[in-house]
């Protein structure tokens, strides 16, 4: 009786968040629920049935437990371009501990070869050709993510970096799973106000079009080897002289970067009338 009755009080909140998402409110509000089983970060979902909030103009769904030490994020989307940029160009976690929305500590994870503001590597996809990418292909780019996270701030300019897991609690992981992506991530507890509130911000560096690898040979910026003018060649899945953007240059579109912000309250948050 319990169990049903915590799963029909978790079925409520998750039902709020949902209509508060979908209202005028810019302001999401989201629980985080006290550990009552182990919490396994292995890049599946099986520990969060119940507990996922899904956010439907951000096309993922959301989660946390805290235990008193650490905090357990899960995040799941089965929208392609959300995993092509997850997994393209990392996904950074901001937390404020005064429940604002101010990037205070930033996780920044998976970490690749392309980092955040430097040029796609040659050799990875483009957002464009990751659309057409099955099963194998993105399960390829998740396997060659490395291991580690990079934690941002609290101070100016201060960076550095993590191999996972860390003996100071932080652990990541992401996974695909029949097409949708689970992305974990447990970080040490931080100290909130008396309102037991975090603030919480989830974005994606996005990818910069100029610096991207043009079709066709074309270099960032539009403009072929060899400095001569863009020219009118085939553009891809067009005929000649079609499909082309401004300049003469077809170029992948790109999505627009993730970014989303919500207070979590933290299990042990003193619930006010």
């Amino acid at each position: 009786m319990k169990r049903s009755f915590g799963a029909l009080l978790a079925w409520f909140s998750i039902v709020a968040v949902v209509l508060q998402f979908s209202g005028c409110s810019s302001s999401i509000e989201i629980a985080s629920r006290k550990v009552d089983h182990p919490i396994r970060i292995d890049g599946k979902d099986d520990d969060w049935q119940g507990n996922l909030a899904y956010l439907k103009e951000k096309k993922l769904a959301l989660g946390f437990y805290d235990d008193g030490s650490s905090l357990y994020l899960c995040m799941t989307t089965t929208d392609r371009q959300t995993q092509q940029q997850v997994l393209g160009t990392g996904l950074t976690v901001w937390f404020d501990s005064t429940g604002s929305e101010d990037k205070i500590v930033g996780i920044h994870f998976p970490l690749r070869a392309m980092g955040q503001g430097q040029p796609m590597d040659r050799e990875r996809p483009s957002v464009d050709e990751g659309e057409r990418q099955g099963p194998e292909e993105m399960q390829g780019m998740v396997e060659k993510l490395k291991g580690q996270m990079e934690i941002i701030g609290p101070e100016k300019d201060q960076q550095r970096k993590l191999l996972l897991p860390s003996s100071e609690g932080y652990d990541a992981k992401v996974d695909l799973h029949e097409g949708k992506l689970v992305y974990e991530l447990q970080i040490p507890l931080m100290k909130t106000g008396d309102k037991g509130i975090l603030g919480v911000g989830l974005d994606t560096p996005g990818l910069d079009k100029n610096r991207m690898p043009q079709p066709g040979g074309e270099a960032p910026g539009g403009m072929p080897p060899g400095g001569g003018p863009p020219g009118g060649g085939m553009g891809r899945g067009g005929p000649p002289g079609g499909g082309m953007g401004p300049g003469g240059g077809s170029r992948p579109s790109l999505p627009e970067a993730l970014n989303v912000w919500l207070h979590v309250r933290l299990s042990s948050a003193k619930v006010t009338e």
